[in-house]
């Protein structure tokens, strides 16, 4: 009876324990999801400078070639 006992602790912990790791991996995944849209809007707005900076570049080159 004491290691029937025993056995069901043990099962019990390892429930625990295996719903921790789930919880933990989709925190991770959660966290690696929000780092990826940080990293994509933070692109999207170094590509919006960038555009806004080769365009009047463009602008510019033309505007002298012109005179």
């Amino acid at each position: 009876m004491a290691g029937h006992c025993h056995d069901s602790y043990l099962i019990r912990e390892t429930c625990m324990v295996l719903s921790a790791i789930k919880r933990l991996t989709k925190k991770e995944k959660f966290a690696k999801e929000m780092k990826r849209e940080r990293i994509w809007s933070s692109g999207r707005y170094a590509f919006r400078k960038w555009m806004k900076w080769s365009v009047s570049k463009a602008l510019c080159s033309s505007h002298i070639q012109e005179k």
